[in-house]
């Protein structure tokens, strides 16, 4: 369960450390797991010395908890016949792997999210195209907040935060080329730098506001949401860090599969 906070305030409560929440990690070991929370060490390190950095951290998770949510909204309703993407699962399942894996890493550094549910509006979920126009929209959005995070992060001259919110944001970008490749968009990458859009982390929370999944009029869930990630094939569940490089904590979370389970069918 995650701790109760609210929309832009100040962090709320002590951190909740979950470095298998779920079950995700299960597969991980003792190293992947000793290694996330050494990881996670910088950021309550950064944390304590930085109000500015606490926020950023709860904001961060508060992105992830709805992406995780959302992914499985999907597969719950494709599931039950309410959303046909079925060919898109592999690349539905793999993306929420990689959302936990970033809220994991967030929880074991102590962020709070600022709201413990979502509302998913219909019109992100009628069908298909719909689900991948709501996917850039929130994948986008991600994308830019973790480079708004990054300048924060160097500006309070914790270099291996950085490191760690670029490639975070890094796999975001991947998932919204992704979701463009699907919806038939070309060419689906046309930018040769990623769009800076926040200032500041906040114009973030308001845009998921704006687009109705914080206090919406959707459909309300609880988050993480009503199914649990799928992490066949998927590699680097912890964060590595030049001063921390140790590859060897970079497990596949379950049994792999063929690259191309990852990869969404146009």
């Amino acid at each position: 369960m995650m701790a109760e906070g609210h929309v832009g305030g100040q962090p709320v409560g002590g951190p909740t450390v979950g470095v298998t929440r779920r079950g995700m990690l299960k597969g991980a070991g003792a190293v992947g797991a000793g290694a996330l929370a050494a990881r996670a060490l910088l950021l309550r390190s950064a944390a304590r010395d930085s109000s500015a950095i606490q926020q950023a951290l709860n904001i961060a998770i508060t992105a992830e908890s709805l992406a995780v949510t959302f992914y499985g909204v999907a597969r719950k309703l494709n599931d039950d016949g309410k959303l046909d993407i079925k060919d898109l699962i592999p690349y539905v399942e793999s993306v929420q792997c990689e959302e936990q894996a970033h809220y994991n890493f967030l929880d074991a550094a102590g962020a709070t999210p600022l709201v413990t549910s979502f509302t998913i509006p219909e019109a992100a979920v009628k069908d298909k195209a719909s689900f991948l126009g709501a996917v850039v929209g929130l994948e986008t959005i991600f994308v830019s907040a973790y480079l708004t995070a990054a300048r924060l992060m160097a500006q309070e001259g914790e270099l291996q935060l950085v490191e760690i919110a670029y490639e975070i944001g890094a796999i975001e970008a991947q998932h919204l080329v992704l979701a463009k490749a699907a919806s038939g968009a070309q060419p689906p990458n046309d930018r040769a730098f990623a769009q800076r859009i926040y200032d500041d982390l906040n114009q973030a929370v308001q845009a998921l506001k704006e687009a109705g999944y914080i206090g919406g009029a959707g459909t309300k869930y609880d988050a993480p949401g009503p199914e649990d990630p799928v992490c066949r094939g998927i590699f680097g569940l912890v964060p590595e860090t030049t001063q921390a490089a140790t590859p060897a904590a970079s497990p596949v979370a379950s049994p792999a599969a063929s690259p191309a389970a990852a990869t969404p069918a146009p």
